[in-house]
């Protein structure tokens, strides 16, 4: 993973773009306050429009770099975005026939399946914890 830091006065960076190997580009802009948690083998950014944050795998990216929105195409995060509501995670952007799995913090997967588009998941069935939530390439822990 290459991480540059490239601008001039009159292109001054306005967004941090993340490059996974594979897929499209995920854009977070600097007034949405993005965040980065290093994690072992994966980092997290979090903004004031992803509060949940998104979890990127280090040997799944390819590079981050910083960009003028003007050199962004699009200035919306392309990704996939995980919302919680009453016990329900809400998923929209979701890549057709994605795999979706949720695993208990000691490894057991409790959901296997598969998505497009939007979907919603109940956890309301499943016992108060923590649990790790896997959408194709997105990863997050969920506590409840």
């Amino acid at each position: 993973m290459a991480v540059a830091v490239v601008a001039s006065a009159a292109d001054a960076p306005t967004a941090v773009r993340v490059q996974p190997t594979s897929g499209d580009a995920v854009t977070f802009l600097f007034e949405t306050s993005p965040e980065l948690q290093m994690h072992a083998k994966r980092f997290t950014v979090t903004s004031t429009a992803h509060p949940a944050g998104v979890t990127f795998e280090f040997d799944a990216v390819e590079s981050i770099d910083f960009v003028a929105t003007s050199s962004v195409e699009n200035t919306e995060m392309p990704g996939i975005i995980m919302t919680m509501d009453n016990g329900t995670l809400n998923f929209s952007n979701v890549p057709e026939n994605s795999p979706v799995s949720v695993y208990t913090t000691d490894g057991r997967m409790v959901v296997n399946t598969s998505a497009s588009d939007t979907f919603s998941l109940s956890l309301n069935d499943m016992a108060q914890g923590i649990y790790i939530v896997r959408v194709a390439g997105f990863v997050t822990k969920v506590s409840f």
